[in-house]
């Protein structure tokens, strides 16, 4: 996979709470949709989906906007984003906390 640019009139922000048709009048039709259980997720091209690790991916619970992660400058997201930004590339600290000391 290699970094492609892109160009789209499709842009704007999306909110909690939206639904899935509210996304796609807003950015479109995603390049990949995936579906679990109460779940889905829509992949949306970014122009830097090798540099960043992912497509822009917005995730809905029950039809309802929950989390997005955004990184084309045409596409916002107004809610607390599980992967802001300025999130560096890496494991995400915290997890198992467990220490073993020896005696």
């Amino acid at each position: 996979m290699r970094d492609v640019p892109y160009n789209s009139s499709d842009t704007g922000t999306v909110a909690p709470g939206m639904s899935e048709r509210q996304v796609y009048e807003l950015w479109g039709r995603p390049a990949a949709i995936r579906r679990e259980g109460e779940y889905t997720y829509l992949f949306f091209p970014n122009s830097c989906e090798r540099t960043c690790g992912t497509l822009d991916l917005v995730t809905l619970q029950n039809d309802q906007v929950v989390d997005a992660i955004v990184r084309w400058p045409g596409h916002g997201y107004s809610g607390q984003s599980s992967s802001p930004p300025g999130k560096k590339h890496g494991p995400t600290r915290g997890g198992d906390t467990l220490k073993i000391h020896s005696s």
